[in-house]
């Protein structure tokens, strides 16, 4: 669920074990191998890890209002159908996705919570319940905007991973609409956004 919330994890294990392919090409996921696991070591290894990914580890209401505006919908096509489908219907999709009606209730009460179900939930939740899912309709950056980041990502000497965060929150930003949308048109629009965002 970490992961999937965008939380960057710390994977500690000594040289003699095995780490599976998907953790060892995850992007979100750092492995540190160690000869011994001794406390100190691993203590060590954790406060750098921490220190290197503060800004993603406090990104908590980011996080949380991206979450929001990438479920909300689904929550509430889901929430709709929910409350039309028949008592026998219902009982079939709570089996379906595996849940208790109490957990769904919560689900629905909780749009962040809702946000870090399972791809297995949600998809069972929308086909016992006819709801057809689409992935979000996030903006795309436009040529000029996406090459202003590759610039400022270079120049600023920016992490892929940093890089992928900005140009996610930029989406966002730009999905969330207003009237003073803000520019990606030049590298020093993605400085100043760099360090505005988290």
């Amino acid at each position: 669920w970490a992961i999937d919330a965008g939380i960057p994890v710390l994977y500690l294990h000594s040289h003699s074990e095995t780490v599976s392919k998907q953790l060892r090409g995850h992007p979100a996921i750092t492995i540190r191998a160690f000869q011994t696991l001794d406390p100190e070591s691993l203590t060590e290894a954790v406060r750098g890890f921490v220190r290197s990914e503060r800004r993603d580890l406090l990104n908590g209401p980011n996080r949380r209002s991206e979450l929001a505006v990438r479920f909300n919908p689904t929550m509430q096509a889901l929430t709709v159908a929910w409350h039309s489908a028949s008592p026998a219907r219902q009982a079939e999709t709570l089996a379906l996705a595996r849940l208790s009606e109490d957990e769904l209730n919560h689900a629905f009460a909780h749009p962040l919570l809702f946000g870090l179900q399972s791809h297995r939930v949600v998809d069972s939740l929308a086909s016992g319940l006819g709801v057809a899912l689409e992935p979000p309709a996030w903006p795309e950056l436009s040529a000029a905007d996406r090459n202003a980041l590759m610039i400022a990502a270079e120049e600023a000497t920016w992490t892929v991973r940093r890089t992928l965060q900005l140009q996610d929150a930029a989406r966002l930003e730009l999905a969330r609409g207003g009237t003073r949308r803000l520019s990606f048109a030049t590298p020093r629009d993605w400085y100043d956004f760099d360090q505005r965002t988290p």
